[in-house]
């Protein structure tokens, strides 16, 4: 694959960046997620409009702490209620509730388009289930809540 990618980028002149950018999500597209998360996290890649939906595919296809090391490295600018999901389900799923409970304040700070007010509501399900799944429920009250959550909950 490589020798076609280099002839292509050749031919049309492109940066290296973008034909490291297009080898990442053939990548990506072969399941090779380490592969192509080590291009993707290199700082002269920049991901600002996709970082979120590779973040969903790692997601999706159970590579949770893959998916928490691009999302630390990378910087996922969340801009719309799916973005913030996303995030915070790759947060639970690496079992860091304190994280994606920060997380969703500062979202419910911002301006994220068409922010929705049961976000926090599914957060704390989330939360709860995961608890009582892991017969943990007096896991719930160590648990740095405000008092909107705790009512919430």
């Amino acid at each position: 694959m490589q020798p076609f990618i280099d002839t292509f980028v050749h031919q049309f002149m492109m940066p290296v960046e973008t034909s490291q950018f297009i080898l990442a999500l053939w990548l990506l597209d072969a399941r090779r997620f380490s592969e192509a998360c080590s291009i993707l996290t290199h700082p002269n890649i920049d991901l600002r409009m996709y970082a979120p939906a590779v973040l969903n595919i790692l997601f999706d296809f159970g590579e949770h702490s893959l998916a928490l090391r691009f999302y630390r490295a990378k910087h996922a600018e969340l801009r719309t209620i799916e973005d913030g999901t996303v995030a915070l389900r790759v947060l639970l799923a690496n079992n860091l509730v304190s994280e994606a409970l920060m997380l969703e304040r500062k979202l419910s700070r911002t301006n994220l388009q068409c922010y929705d007010l049961n976000i926090l509501e599914n957060l704390l399900y989330f939360i709860f289930n995961d608890r009582v799944s892991k017969n943990d429920v007096p896991g719930l009250f160590n648990l740095p809540l405000d008092s909107l959550e705790c009512n919430a909950l």
